[in-house]
């Protein structure tokens, strides 16, 4: 998530300070913490070397050239005291905390994760003002499944303010630039996928489906509407009617427990071995199956040129690059299952409490279906 982007939907600066003074307690603010300017992070006066080779691994070992050519330098350079004492200044400062000389802070869209590469531990928090809806239904999934599962990274501890997990030596599938190595991870991601859809699967009628999901759709609807007063939703009712009447034209649609974030960047790979691990789990649910491979083989997480990337599928059946995925229904019913069940959730996840402004994936969303 762009630092420009959370500080367009949120009071960055205050929302992050509170919430860091509530987890780490009151006291007197004697320690300095310093915002990287390339990254999201924020750390003590330098960084440890754990640290510096976390970063490494997530900017430097991207498959993007010159990502990888200009975040890298800027991890090297900015890993060196006498650069980083003389470039940046402090952000704020907290009480002292415990193993704070390895530890760093990394806000997200709607929680902050604290890296303790010490004691190798992840300590996920909700961010003040925001729903905890969504920590609390991955906190609910993750506890119920971890033991079924090995590629669910189970929940160390529970607290107050969230939960801990092992920090891991993996890396996003993402920012993996050996093609086969991709594949492999994704071939594995896939069959832990196809194990979750089977744990809860039915398959419901076409008309109960397009009922229950027209309530989902209404309620999601009118909740963007209060969050956000005037925007017009004209397009996205089009999206319903042109998918509703491809749906209807089928007896069956099959339903399960999905992911919800299915995306490359919530794949991780160990950086040892084979073992992978699905992460993200706050948008857990039942919906369409398809929706998970759907989401994957669309790139909707990244909305520009999604038009192009729909128009591509339905004229030859196949998605434009990346994993060879089967899909077991007609191009323009897939489609239509997904826009629902995406709309929905696009919805859902924009009209979240503490989301002041309308972020810029959605609008480029709405930009893209100007062209349907």
């Amino acid at each position: 998530m762009k630092i420009a982007e959370l500080r367009a939907r949120e009071k960055y600066d205050d929302i992050l300070e509170e919430t860091l003074k509530s987890i780490v307690g009151d006291g007197n603010a004697d320690q300095q913490w310093y915002e990287h300017p390339f990254f999201s992070v924020y750390v003590t006066q330098g960084f440890c070397q754990d640290g510096i080779r976390f970063l490494q691994d997530q900017y430097r070992h991207t498959p993007h050239s010159m990502r990888r050519i200009i975040q890298g330098a800027a991890v090297e350079l900015l890993g060196m005291r006498s650069v980083f004492e003389r470039v940046i200044r402090p952000a704020f400062k907290l009480p002292a905390i415990e193993n704070s000389s390895y530890c760093m802070w990394m806000p997200g869209n709607q929680r902050l994760r604290r890296f303790d590469f010490k004691q190798r531990v992840v300590s996920v928090y909700g961010k003040a003002g925001f729903s905890d809806e969504g920590l609390r239904r991955e906190i609910d999934f993750r506890m119920a499944h971890s033991e079924r599962y090995e590629w669910i990274l189970p929940i160390l501890t529970l607290g107050k303010h969230g939960f801990d997990e092992l920090l891991l030596d993996a890396s996003g599938l993402d920012r993996v630039k050996n093609a086969k190595r991709r594949q492999m991870g994704f071939n594995r991601a896939l069959a832990a996928l196809n194990s979750l859809h089977q744990y809860e699967n039915k398959s419901v009628a076409s008309s109960e489906y397009l009922e229950m999901k027209r309530l989902e759709f209404d309620h999601a609807k009118r909740q963007l509407q209060e969050k956000f007063m005037g925007i017009s939703l004209e397009r996205v009712e089009r999206i319903w009617d042109l998918s509703a009447r491809e749906i209807s034209q089928v007896q069956k649609v099959e339903l399960s427990l999905t992911h919800g974030d299915f995306q490359p960047g919530n794949v991780l790979i160990s950086n040892h071995d084979d073992r992978i691990w699905l992460i993200d789990w706050e948008d857990v649910g039942v919906r369409a199956s398809i929706y998970d491979l759907m989401t994957w083989g669309l790139r909707s997480r990244f909305p520009k040129g999604l038009y192009d990337r729909v128009h591509h599928y339905l004229q030859t059946f196949r998605f434009d690059g990346g994993s060879e995925i089967s899909v077991h229904y007609n191009a323009r019913v897939a489609v239509a299952l997904w826009a629902i069940e995406e709309w929905i959730w696009l919805m859902q996840s924009s009209s979240r409490k503490g989301i002041s402004e309308m972020n810029s994936g959605l609008i480029t969303h709405f930009k893209e279906i100007q062209q349907i």
